[in-house]
């Protein structure tokens, strides 16, 4: 996604240098890194579920924002996006394996592999840019993501071990 990040900032801000954008970059980097330790903490304190359901309402409002608002706004929304992504691989992974007793190294396994069909979704928001040369539009992609997250958390707000 910081790829597309960097597309993007070129798209709505066109005025800014290649070096602008990428501390542009830089600066959604550290905002991943301040979310994973703030997140971390929230953790220990909440249960993972109902922070992640948050996070992920969060992200896809704020991809909405980068995909319909575009320029400075826009960039804004989209370089916030990573402090909420921070929390999503750990707790989708204590989530999902929460409960699964025998099949636990399998699940953890399959959870695993299934990062690489992340990249599918970096290729769709690639045709989606080609197809209506808007990189704005292809943002989209990474909003039913993070919904798709918020959704499985909220499917888990009621586990009684859903931590």
């Amino acid at each position: 996604m910081w790829s597309f990040l960097i597309r993007y900032i070129g798209s709505a801000l066109p005025h800014l240098s290649q070096r602008d954008a990428a501390k542009l970059v830089i600066v959604s980097l550290v905002l991943f890194i301040l979310g994973r330790f703030s997140g971390t903490a929230l953790l220990t304190r909440m249960r993972g579920a109902p922070l992640m359901m948050g996070y992920g309402a969060i992200g896809t409002m704020l991809c909405l924002v980068g995909a319909l608002a575009g320029g400075p706004v826009g960039v804004a929304a989209l370089v916030a996006t990573s402090f909420f992504m921070s929390i999503m691989f750990p707790t989708i992974f204590v989530l999902t394996l929460r409960g699964l007793g025998p099949l636990t190294k399998s699940g953890a396994a399959m959870i695993v592999m299934a990062i690489i069909g992340g990249a599918a979704f970096t290729a769709l928001m690639g045709l989606i840019s080609d197809t209506t040369h808007s990189i704005a539009t292809a943002m989209l992609v990474p909003a039913a993501c993070f919904a798709v997250v918020a959704l499985f958390a909220a499917s888990h707000l009621r586990d009684h071990f859903a931590q």
